[in-house]
């Protein structure tokens, strides 16, 4: 499928030489695009030498945006400095991007980076990111910039929206009483959808701090705005506490937008179902989970090991 008309998720395995001649050289954004995927999971130093130099000289930024995306999956050390590099971009869409992949890894000198690109930018969009991944890196420094940030009066709330998604990242129990706040009526919606998403996760990271999250959700459920209220079934759902099932079943068959009765109809029997699920396969997901943050800080030992 040589034009890309066929509509598939192709991978191939045909070595970094030939990825690498594929980026550098194939006119289909498509083809440049599942080239640099293939040379982010390869890792070796052609690999790394195409990508960086895709990032000097490729024109569109929609390849570049898919190989920062694919880069930053892999957690390496190269990766992260490729990154760190591609923050400098003349495209906003391609800083977007690097900032958003940089939420991968956790490092001062990651933060140093975000800090920057979160003040300086012009793009509000870019600050979002880069303040989303912020709270990722869980820097010291990042509750009071994410606090800052959150003050902000920007179009839609996007500025301050991503400073309180990153403070939901954060895990700090401070951040609670700021993103209660920012899911108020009265702030923009972008900022309030945002806040919700942000109260779900602080949910996951605080177990303290669990119940009032809850209790704030569980009247979100009611919010006359309906795509706020879709926001909150979502988070409900995401953290998938029985406690929220009466709020959605009477909003399943009373809520006067179909939307809203849809969703919280759907979120109730998955909410159900996934109660039903033993304790050892969710306890399995953590125990996997941690296997595969250890494995990516041996990868990046022994990387550098083999660098020294």
């Amino acid at each position: 499928d040589p034009g890309a008309f066929v509509l598939a998720d192709v991978t191939y395995a045909l070595g970094a030489d030939f990825s690498a001649a594929a980026l550098r050289g194939d006119e289909n954004v498509v083809g440049r695009i599942r080239a640099a995927r293939e040379l982010a999971k390869d890792g070796g130093r052609i690999a790394r030498d195409a990508l960086a130099e895709a990032f000097a000289r490729d024109e569109f930024w929609g390849v570049l945006a898919e190989a920062a995306a694919a880069a930053g999956a892999t957690r390496a050390p190269w990766a992260r400095a490729l990154l760190i590099s591609a923050l400098k971009h003349q495209h906003p869409k391609v800083v977007r991007a690097a900032a958003t992949s940089l939420g991968n890894f956790r490092d001062a000198g990651v933060a140093t980076a975000l800090i920057g690109v979160a003040s300086e930018a012009r793009s509000y969009f870019v600050r979002a990111a880069a303040l989303v991944s912020l709270g990722k890196t869980r820097d010291p420094r990042a509750f009071e910039i994410l606090a800052a940030a959150a003050k902000a009066r920007t179009w839609n709330g996007t500025v301050e929206g991503g400073a309180v998604l990153g403070l939901g990242e954060l895990g700090d129990p401070r951040a609670l009483p700021i993103v209660v706040e920012a899911c108020r009526s009265g702030h923009d919606a972008g900022l309030r959808r945002a806040a919700i998403g942000a109260l779900a996760r602080l949910a996951e990271l605080c177990e303290d701090e669990r119940t009032r999250a809850v209790e704030e959700l569980t009247m979100l459920l009611d919010d006359p705005n309906v795509l706020i209220a879709v926001e909150a079934i979502a988070a409900a759902e995401k953290l998938g506490e029985l406690r929220f099932l009466p709020a959605l079943d009477r909003i399943g068959t009373q809520a006067p937008d179909g939307r809203a009765r849809r969703d919280a109809v759907e979120a109730a029997i998955r909410i159900r179902k996934n109660a039903k699920m033993p304790a050892q396969v969710l306890g399995l997901r953590d125990d996997l989970n941690e296997l595969r943050e250890e494995q990516r800080k041996l990868q990046e030992k022994i990387e550098a090991l083999a660098r020294s």
